[in-house]
């Protein structure tokens, strides 16, 4: 494990980007909401976004190193789910959270593409609790894993989920609709409270995210960012704004300018050149697709 992060460099990103005053003196008083609230403020402050990986050649892309995902997370550029929960883990461990890294898998068990934190010790009983900043979907809760069978439903932004107990002992994350049946609708992922090594964690995602061909990160253009809670994305040519229903209320966006335009709006963190790098590539990507057909 290579990276390494300063107390005082966690501490003012908490202070200071996420305008979580007062960090060291409540990490040692109040670690659970504390923890609550960094975790909402993060989703608040650094997008979920696959821009820098469609701007990368497809011969050259692989997963950021964890040293490199920290630093795309301090600056709030974010990335995918990899950037984001291997820096949040970063984060908390610096802070001084007891957390470990978990490998998760979107779907179905076993595609091992995904990644959450775990963090212990911060609820009365100790129970282990669920910390994902980086999945696109609103988790803007951290989630106690000492349910009998599954957590309430937590009503977020746009979704409600909820995490069940599965036969084999590990968790899944289950989208429910209003009347509280499973949704299949949106995707929903499986993980277990064990520890795993993040670089190994890291080997699995390249694989099976950043090299691979089949996934909606290789051929649609996806960002996602909250502000005050509420969602704002950009699938391909579509704007989905949430409105005060919460629900999500699409625009079409008719050429590549107007799509580089509300990207500089509501995403200003992604680099003007960066954008055009991505557009171009997934043009180069879909023109192949359709071409094979």
């Amino acid at each position: 494990m290579s990276y390494h992060v300063k107390r005082a460099t966690a501490l003012g990103f908490a202070n200071e980007i996420l305008r979580r005053k007062g960090a060291e003196l409540r990490f040692e008083r109040e670690p659970l909401k504390l923890l609550q609230d960094l975790t909402r403020a993060v989703l608040n402050t650094v997008p979920f976004h696959n821009v820098f990986h469609l701007a990368t050649p497809i011969p050259e892309r692989r997963a950021p190193s964890v040293d490199e995902n920290v630093k795309d997370f301090f600056a709030c550029r974010g990335g995918l789910c990899w950037t984001l929960n291997s820096a949040m883990y970063v984060f908390l461990k610096t802070l001084g959270y007891d957390v470990i890294a978990a490998l998760a898998s979107v779907h179905e068990e076993g595609t091992n593409d995904h990644a959450v934190s775990i963090v212990k010790n911060v609820t009365a009983n100790g129970a282990a609790c669920l910390v994902d900043v980086g999945f696109g979907y609103p988790s803007f809760h951290v989630v106690p894993l000492d349910f009998d069978c599954e957590s309430k439903v937590f009503a977020e932004s746009f979704g409600r989920y909820r995490l069940v107990k599965t036969r084999n002992g590990s968790f899944s994350r289950e989208h429910v609709t209003a009347d509280l049946k499973t949704s299949k609708e949106h995707e929903g992922y499986y993980f277990k409270n064990e520890m795993c090594d993040v670089d190994r964690i890291g080997n699995y995602i390249d694989q099976n995210v950043y090299r691979s061909t089949n996934t909606i990160f290789y051929s649609s253009l996806r960002l996602t960012r909250f502000v005050q809670n509420k969602c704002i994305a950009i699938k391909d040519r579509v704007l989905l704004m949430e409105g005060d229903d919460h629900k999500l209320k699409p625009t079409q966006l008719g050429s590549e300018k107007e799509v580089i335009g509300t990207v500089a709006k509501y995403f200003p963190e992604i680099p003007a050149d960066v954008l055009e790098a991505a557009l171009s590539n997934l043009k180069l990507t879909q023109d192949a697709s359709y071409s094979s057909q």
